[in-house]
């Protein structure tokens, strides 16, 4: 689906080229360096700039000018994704800079608004998509500037200052409203003091080499530079802009979201009762609650997703009467049956996929994709899905959302 709009748009006019931004022009006299023969585009210029209100708001401009060195089979094209609920793309323009002719500026019809997820889930972050034309000859630089803004509580951000491509320029600018505070890691690459000015952080790295892709390789999370900026007010109003300095700020900002839904209510304990009557201990109930969970309809959720909806899961007592969750959804059905029990558990959250994504370094939410559960041991059961905890004892470990894997074999 998201092809074939993409292939409708190529049949739309160009306009004229006029008022060339300047950083194209400069990005465009960049000598062209000698470049393995699979390499088949570099990144001349790429920037993005952030800059956030004394609300929390923010805006944020990516730019990038790309030149094409060989006819590739993978088509390139410019796309930025927003929340169709907290943002809206504000300003979309691209331009194409041939090898002979005049520069044209793409026609704002050749926008392409589409879906994220093409499968039906709750989801309300959407792209607008301009594609390059696939006939470009190499040595033609396709650029492009998008502007989005966005209403969020969230005061983390991400930039990676590369892909694969060779990129001569990468650049993350930061502005923030007055005795505001920033922390940035980057990661993959030696540390970068920002420049600053005033209120205003730059981070600039130059020369990236291509990152050539090896079969069973780490990703390029693990190999090209990327930046993980916190930023946050001395002081708010706003309870929702949560300094996260460290990771128990994140901890505490999490359990905002994730602890009202799992309240034990007349339903839910009902149902605990139900599944639990014939077990005869401890470790029984939790295997029946947790079967029972696992049985329960996976549906995702992606709602109110800036303002916390990634982290805030239904109600226990709606997840188990409609019998269909996400993640977080299953997780919090769990705890709360448990607490029918008596056995105390905790959310958790983790990077599905990767078991190194998540940088201890940098102490942001957005490192996260997945919910599970920590079910807190009673004495005398053991189990080799479990953890030693300091703070909270033996912890069982548990996803709820895995279908097939009982509980104790994680």
């Amino acid at each position: 689906m998201k092809s074939a709009y993409l292939l409708l748009a190529l049949s739309l006019p160009l306009a004229a080229g006029k008022d060339l931004p300047s950083w194209i022009q400069e990005a465009a006299h960049r000598p062209m360096p000698s470049y393995s023969s699979k390499v088949t585009q570099e990144v001349l210029f790429s920037e993005e700039r952030l800059a956030v209100a004394p609300d929390g708001k923010r805006s944020m401009t990516e730019r990038q000018a790309i030149r094409i060195l060989q006819t590739s089979k993978h088509s390139l094209f410019a796309a930025r994704t927003y929340n169709t609920k907290t943002g809206r793309i504000r300003d979309f323009r691209a331009w194409m800079l041939p090898t002979s002719g005049s520069v044209v500026e793409y026609d704002k019809k050749r926008i392409v608004d589409v879906a994220l997820d093409q499968q039906g889930s709750y989801d309300e972050a959407r792209a607008k998509v301009i594609e390059c034309d696939p006939n470009s000859s190499p040595g033609t630089i396709f650029a492009y500037e998008v502007t989005e803004d966005e209403d969020t509580i969230f005061t983390t951000y991400h930039y990676a200052f590369q892909d694969a491509d060779p990129t001569a320029v990468s650049r993350f600018v930061l502005t923030l409203p007055a005795a505001w505070e920033e922390n940035g890691i980057l990661f993959n690459h030696a540390p970068v003091a920002p420049q600053t000015s005033g209120n205003t952080y730059t981070w600039e790295l130059r020369d990236l080499p291509w990152i050539e892709a090896q079969d069973y390789g780490p990703g390029m999370h693990d190999l090209a530079p990327r930046l993980g900026v916190t930023y946050f007010p001395a002081s708010t109003p706003n309870h929702a802009l949560t300094p996260l300095k460290d990771w128990t700020s994140v901890s505490s900002w999490f359990a905002r979201f994730a602890d009202p839904a799992a309240a034990l209510t007349p339903p839910v304990s009902s149902k605990t009762s139900e599944l639990t009557r014939a077990a005869a201990n401890d470790m029984d109930r939790i295997r029946a609650l947790a079967k029972f969970v696992q049985q329960t309809n996976y549906v995702s959720v992606q709602m109110n997703i800036e303002h916390g909806g990634g982290y805030t899961p239904r109600p226990a007592t709606d997840v188990l009467q409609k019998n269909y969750g996400d993640c977080k959804d299953k997780a919090t059905l769990l705890r709360a049956l448990l607490k029918g029990a008596g056995i105390d558990s905790y959310a958790v959250s983790l990077y599905s996929g990767d078991r190194d994504y998540v940088k201890r370094e940098w102490a942001s939410p957005m490192q996260f994709n997945h919910a599970i559960i920590a079910i807190k041991l009673p004495a005398g059961v053991e189990s080799l899905a479990a953890v030693e905890s300091a703070k909270l004892g033996r912890l069982l470990i548990f996803d709820p959302t895995d279908p097939y894997t009982p509980v104790g074999d994680l």
